[in-house]
């Protein structure tokens, strides 16, 4: 018994005298040094001189695949050989430029009326000549060309008890067009033409189905023949007219006085019924606007 003992304690003095851990330790870095490789960097990869592996390699790298992306995105070409990165400077540079550059005006009515004035034959009006044509047929003028259908728009108009349905204006002309018609003897053009309010409905008809459904007209389209003044004296108010949106060319370059059945009012002069418009003056609404 006593030598069993003694064989048991010189035992575990030996196992206490080995150091711990070492046999593990050694079992984790033979692992771990078989699941380690050797990281390839741009550095110590060793490229072939051939053209095509040279390019290759630069396609692949995800750091000039990023540096293109970017100068595609600023619509640059990326600079340097292949293989080399462009230099993110040179991207700066160039979106520098794009920051400092003067920006296209496409909000204002006034640049759009100088690139189309080229394309487009439009009359602006002034207030005073519109209404000279606002009366019944008198003398040598014609009537409208709706008169002959019955759809001629001065008799829709609410205008109470002188209102009559085969009311009808005269031929409404711009001021050039009447000048030679003047000047070649009153000798009228064998077409017939609209009225002025006739001519406001059909140009405000072609406005609405281009805003309701979302559209936009080329440069060379334009429906809209006349314009008005808005905003001086003696002339209309911006509230009365309809206009191309700011961002989107519609076809109307010009204000054109909205077409309502309740603004205008029937007076006798001489015998003939003239329209009178109710809508107001700039100066009686004591407003300023911008065109």
């Amino acid at each position: 018994m006593s030598l069993h003992s003694h064989d048991m304690d010189l035992f575990a003095s030996r196992r206490l005298d080995e150091p711990r851990g070492k046999k593990k330790r050694s079992i984790g870095k033979s692992k771990s040094a078989k699941r380690r490789k050797p990281i390839e960097t741009q550095t110590n990869l060793q490229l072939p001189h051939d053209a095509a592996a040279h390019v290759s390699a630069h396609v692949n790298d995800p750091i000039a695949m990023k540096h293109n992306a970017i100068a595609g995105a600023l619509g640059c070409e990326p600079r340097g050989a292949p293989g080399e990165h462009a230099s993110a400077n040179q991207h700066l540079e160039h979106l520098a430029k794009l920051f400092t550059s003067r920006p296209h005006d496409t909000l204002s009515t006034s640049a759009a009326r100088a690139r189309f004035g080229q394309c487009h034959k439009i009359s602006v009006n002034s207030r005073k000549w519109e209404e000279q044509f606002l009366h019944e047929p008198t003398g040598c003028k014609r009537p409208c060309v709706n008169f002959a259908s019955g759809c001629c728009f001065a008799g829709s108009l609410q205008t109470g008890e002188l209102s009559d349905l085969n009311l009808t204006l005269c031929e409404f002309y711009v001021p050039a067009e009447y000048e030679q018609i003047k000047a070649a003897g009153w000798d009228w053009p064998k077409e017939a033409k609209p009225c002025l309010l006739c001519l406001r409905v059909e140009i405000y008809s072609r406005f609405i189905e281009t805003r309701c459904n979302a559209l936009s007209c080329t440069e060379s389209i334009n429906y809209a023949t006349i314009g008005n003044i808005v905003g001086e004296a003696g002339e209309y108010t911006a509230d009365t007219c309809f206009l191309s949106r700011p961002d989107r060319y519609e076809g109307v370059l010009h204000p054109v006085v909205v077409p309502t059945v309740f603004d205008y009012g029937i007076m006798l002069v001489n015998g003939s019924r003239h329209l009178k418009q109710k809508l107001p003056y700039p100066e009686d609404a004591n407003a300023s606007f911008f065109f």
